[in-house]
């Protein structure tokens, strides 16, 4: 008989798809071990009183995203949740909280990394992070699992020099990198292609006018899958300088990973866990990326370490895992 587990976030599962792609993959792929009690549902988590009898497990994720009446709220449930009897899994996505409230943030990971019966790490810099001990039988450490398999390798001419995509906000980094080209006066030496939905129209409108006339191409839209396959062969390079205090796991990191191109990413979280088994480069300072585009840097069969990467890190054996794990 499968365990039942109530899933945090969840709604309807098309507009899971469409804007939260690690929940969507979650949510299909926990279902081959587990019932979701809660599939389908738009309630956030004040149906948690309801489904208390339903499940055998309350599973959340972002839950530190929370205003200080709703964590109050929530401290709450998490204790009646207790009272019941029922186990509570937490997994630790961001080094700093996303949410308008940092203090209320940094507070509830806290309490989720020592209160929660399991804490699911994709990364083993989240140790240091929680202050978890290796030996505590509560962590399960699983990287973050993969949204496709390995891409065919197809050659094709390179269109730009780099390629940063995502959503663009100001914590991704992309305005100092910028800054830093234009002070070493080598803006228009580089093509670079700006592509994701901006947080602002005001922000978009920025970007336009403050590196207008250089070789950036910046376009503010939401990106189609074959687009961003097209995109990822035109780039030398495809490059995240995230300089955020949050910066640690990265879901774009995780959908450019299988397109086979060469990744840049800071020297934090998982892309220094990935820097160290050679699949990208990490950079300590901008001046490192120019220095990988002037050298033409590469890494020894980092295509054949991305696909078997991809083959074992996928979320059908991340729901195995958990099943071998949880039952």
């Amino acid at each position: 008989m499968k365990k039942r587990i109530y899933l945090f976030p969840m709604r309807d599962i098309e507009t899971l798809k469409e804007k939260n792609p690690y929940t969507y993959n979650l949510t299909v792929s926990l279902q081959q071990n587990f019932n979701i009690v809660n599939y389908g549902q738009k309630l956030s988590w004040y149906d948690i009183p309801i489904n208390i009898f339903r499940t055998d497990f309350f599973y959340f994720n972002w839950i530190e995203n929370s205003s200080f009446i709703k964590a109050v709220i929530f401290i709450f449930l998490f204790y009646l949740i207790k009272l019941f009897g029922k186990k509570i899994i937490w997994t630790h996505h961001n080094l700093q909280p996303h949410g308008s409230n940092e203090k209320v943030g940094k507070f509830l990971i806290s309490f989720m990394a020592k209160k929660s019966d399991f804490v699911i790490l994709h990364t083993t810099e989240s140790y240091q992070a929680l202050k978890l001990d290796i030996s505590d039988d509560r962590v399960l450490l699983f990287p973050h699992p993969v949204f496709s398999m390995m891409q065919p390798e197809i050659t094709t001419g390179k269109k730009y020099d780099i390629l940063i995509w995502g959503n663009i906000r100001k914590s991704k980094g992309i305005e100092e990198f910028l800054e830093f080209l234009s002070e070493k006066r080598m803006l228009n030496r580089l093509k670079i292609k700006i592509i994701g939905k901006f947080e602002s129209e005001e922000y978009f409108n920025f970007f336009c006018e403050r590196y207008i006339g250089s070789n950036i191409s910046i376009s503010n839209k939401y990106i189609e899958s074959e687009e961003l396959d097209k995109l990822h062969l035109e780039a030398r390079l495809v490059f995240f300088p995230y300089t955020g205090k949050s910066v640690f796991n990265s879901g774009a990191l995780i959908t450019s990973l299988p397109k086979g191109s060469l990744i840049v990413g800071p020297n934090v979280g998982a892309f220094k866990e990935m820097a160290a088994q050679g699949i990208i480069l990490a950079y300590h300072d901008f001046g490192d990326v120019i220095k990988y585009l002037e050298e033409n840097s590469t890494l020894p069969d980092y295509k054949t370490k991305i696909e078997l990467y991809c083959k074992k890190n996928t979320w059908g054996n991340f729901s195995n895992f958990l099943k071998n794990k949880l039952y």
